[in-house]
């Protein structure tokens, strides 16, 4: 493997673990907004702007498998997936529960690794 290789790698993993740190943040905060009964404007932007966050990203689900050893991106859209069709009149939040649990349970464990990692 040459160095320009070694370079590319090192990129994408850098731009999995944003998008990993970032999906930590606005998960739960999505699943927030979808809760309330009525929302303001300034929330109803900040909705939108958090779903084209999830919609337009392209990121394989291999790549985090590959790189990561994780399913992380997949558990990041099944739990973005969940929460966008989710019903605000409705107390059914199960799906929800368990795929944020099992993102965050991921998250948890790949943030230790990275700063075991950060040690060295």
């Amino acid at each position: 493997m040459n160095t320009s290789n070694i370079s590319q790698i090192n990129k994408a993993l850098l731009v999995l673990k944003n998008f990993v740190e970032l999906s930590a943040t606005l998960l739960p905060y999505l699943d927030q907004l979808k809760e309330k009964q009525s929302i303001t404007p300034t929330e109803q932007q900040e909705l939108e702007s958090i779903k084209s966050v999830f919609t337009d990203q392209e990121i394989d689900e291999q790549a985090s498998i590959l790189l990561l050893h994780s399913d992380i991106i997949g558990l990041i859209k099944s739990s973005f997936k969940a929460i966008n069709d989710k019903d605000p009149f409705s107390n059914k939040k199960g799906a929800v529960n368990y795929y944020l649990s099992r993102f965050k349970k991921e998250y948890l464990r790949l943030r230790e690794n990275w700063h075991k990692i950060e040690l060295n």
